[in-house]
């Protein structure tokens, strides 16, 4: 229906109610063009000559900036997945420069808004009292557009703004973004922002003592709401177009920069977004205690009192996001914490999202609506505990899930259950509960393969891999991590595939490859590093201090774990931290420091078994047994040599 719409718009404007010989030629050439792209690529490809001809048809008619300012306004707009205003597009670095001498860009991009609108290709919403006129690109002309430029484009079952991320599965079967494309956005949302903190900025820095006048608060409210609508689209662009999904899939050459790390950046725009909504919480709230105070004035007349109330109830619909889209920002904020190893952020983002929701439960409806989107956070919340060390806790958090979204026969699959049990799974796996976890990351991994989640595959056949390597069965264990790469590598999930590389690794290192397990290692030093991703640069140095301490160099072995140690110590990576301080302890035993190697063996094992970390404790058992074995024979060694040298003496 909208594709005739289209087509129909096209003939009215460029073919219908021509005269004269030409008409007729004209027209078949047009008919022509339709069925050349029906026949190229179907539907698509006849939208792509209905947008094809429009271009063509403004680049002979009208004036030579219009096909420019619709390509810009077109390209722009794919990113917006809601209604945007003029306004908030004229903000856009790239949108502001179609401005001339003889027009402003707002006007200009007004001008190109109603010339698109009127042809169909965008669907318009007019003004009202509590927003400017907006408009909004159809889905198919968005993907259009989008996929011809390269860039992200989200899927139906993608588009629910309340549905939160979950770190094990993210979309798939997706165009693969550029650093252009990232760098792009970033202009367009760090610029929005900043223009959103200006206005409110400028607002609390005025300080009027006269009294307030009706005049005064309808400017104010003019400022919210064009702030409020460029913050509502900026969280349209990032909703819409980002999530670690893409982050993950962005490509590092040799040639970028060591500053362009995408994962910090995101985080920023996330927790700028969030600041500046808070700032026009707070900017309406000082609006309404002036409006209230305007009312208590006893002079004022009847005819105003009712203009202000009018005001006042147009406040609440100026609120830039709601609490379940704030939660979903802090989800993700959570999520890109906890991908790069910054544990403690992770898990207060994670929490903080979770009491939002929880806080916004209405009594007149059934709980059951709630438990989905607190689910899934919760869930991204268990993978945070266990980076955190809180194994025990993210277990019963675990088994909870479970327990709420018990499977039938005859229910659908859920898919918080199947990854609660991905996460049981691997709180057993690390407190020594071997068989039950190799069951359920079989069954995850059939689970995921099911959906057509090759993250989830990815992940959870690298926890797999591990498992098999504790049990020395090390063929199995590089079976399972070479299926894990090539899953990631298919879902071109770079921070995955990077951390099978580092057990990979490991393997080629236990397989005496210690140079394989070097260039895996560089490998995943280089992305980690222009990633931003601080728990893989944690693993890398104490990947390496186990191989250069398997060689014999104990001093520089031991810098580099205690520079492990840092990192993990500064950003709570505590699983991480334990395995570190064991193999630290190791070497410095082998340089004759027994003592201190003993001491942080005792506090390591007893820190372990508190955590319910059984594989890490029992390593640490193991260490100071044999610790105390090679003391006890070194001191019998001594003493039989005392009574040599006695003997002879007598003798």
């Amino acid at each position: 229906m909208a594709l005739t719409a289209w087509c129909f718009h096209l003939y009215r404007e460029t073919v219908y109610g021509r005269t004269g010989k030409d008409s007729k030629a004209e027209l078949i050439e047009f008919l022509e063009r339709l069925d050349d792209g029906a026949a190229e690529g179907g539907a698509s490809g006849v939208l792509s000559a209905v947008l094809g001809s429009w271009v063509a048809w403004d680049r002979n008619n009208l004036e030579k900036s219009v096909p420019r300012n619709d390509s810009v306004i077109l390209r722009h707009l794919t990113l917006f997945v809601t209604p945007v205003s003029a306004r908030t597009l004229s903000n856009c670095p790239d949108v502001c420069r179609i401005a001339d001498k003889n027009t402003t860009a707002l006007r200009a991009v007004t001008a190109t808004l109603e010339r698109l609108s009127a042809r169909g290709l965008l669907q318009k919403f007019n003004k009202n009292k509590y927003q400017d006129v907006t408009y909004v690109m159809h889905d198919q002309i968005r993907e259009h557009y989008a996929r011809s430029m390269g860039l992200f484009v989200p899927d139906g079952a993608e588009r629910n703004h309340y549905q939160a991320s979950l770190y094990c599965t993210q979309p798939r079967d997706l165009p693969t973004p550029s650093m252009e494309h990232f760098t792009w956005v970033r202009d367009i949302v760090m610029h929005q922002i900043d223009v959103c903190r200006q206005i409110v900025g400028e607002y609390y820095s005025k300080n009027d003592p006269r009294p307030v006048q009706i005049e005064t608060i309808s400017r104010e409210l003019r400022l919210a709401r064009a702030v409020a609508q460029s913050l509502q689209a900026t969280y349209g662009i990032l909703r819409g177009g980002f999530s670690i999904a893409v982050l993950a899939r962005l490509p590092f050459t040799e040639e970028d920069v060591e500053q362009k790390k995408p994962f910090g950046e995101f985080r920023n725009w996330l927790r700028r977004l969030i600041n500046a909504a808070n700032g026009l919480d707070e900017m309406i709230d000082k609006i309404d205690r002036k409006i209230e105070k305007r009312l208590e004035n006893s002079g004022i007349k009847n005819g105003e009192q009712a203009k202000l109330r009018e005001k006042r109830q147009t406040l609440s619909y100026l609120r830039p996001l709601f609490m379940e889209e704030i939660a979903w920002l802090l989800n993700e904020r959570g999520l890109v914490s906890f991908v790069q190893g910054r544990t403690y952020d992770a898990v207060q983002h994670f929490h903080r999202a979770h009491q939002l929701v929880r806080h916004t439960r209405d009594a007149s409806v059934q709980e059951s609506a709630y438990f989905a989107m607190e689910r899934r956070i919760r869930l991204n919340w268990i993978a945070a505990q266990i980076d955190r060390g809180n194994i025990v806790k993210a277990r019963d958090e675990a088994v909870s899930i479970l327990d709420h979204t018990a499977e039938f026969d005859w229910s659908t699959r859920s898919v918080t259950n199947l990854y609660a049990r991905g996460y049981l799974a691997l709180s057993d796996h690390l407190s020594g509960a071997v068989d039950p976890a190799k069951k359920n990351y079989l069954s995850v991994i059939d689970g995921c393969n099911e959906q057509g989640n090759m993250r989830g595959v990815a992940i959870f056949r690298r926890h797999l891999s591990d498992l098999y390597a504790s049990q020395e069965r090390l063929d199995d264990a590089r079976e399972q991590i070479n299926l894990a790469v090539a899953a990631a590598a298919r879902s071109e999930q770079q921070d995955v595939l990077h951390g099978c590389l580092l057990t990979l690794a490991s393997l080629l290192g236990r397989g005496g490859n210690p140079r394989g397990a070097l260039e895996r290692l560089d490998q995943v030093d280089t992305y980690g590093r222009r990633a931003g991703i601080l728990k893989l640069q944690a693993d890398v140095l104490r990947m390496r201090a186990e191989i250069m301490f398997q060689q014999g160099e104990t001093d520089q072995s031991a810098a580099l774990v205690a520079r492990s140690i840092a990192i993990c110590n500064r950003h709570g990576i505590r699983l991480r931290k334990l395995h570190a301080l064991i193999l630290y302890a190791e070497i410095i035993q082998s340089e004759g420091q027994d003592e201190h190697a003993r001491n942080l063996l005792i506090e390591a094992r007893l820190k372990c078994e508190r955590l319910g970390y059984n594989t890490k404790g029992a390593r640490a058992h193991r260490l100071l047994n044999r610790f105390a074995h090679e003391r006890r024979g070194q001191t019998g060694s001594l003493l039989s040599d005392a009574a040599r040298t006695t003997g002879s003496a007598w003798s």
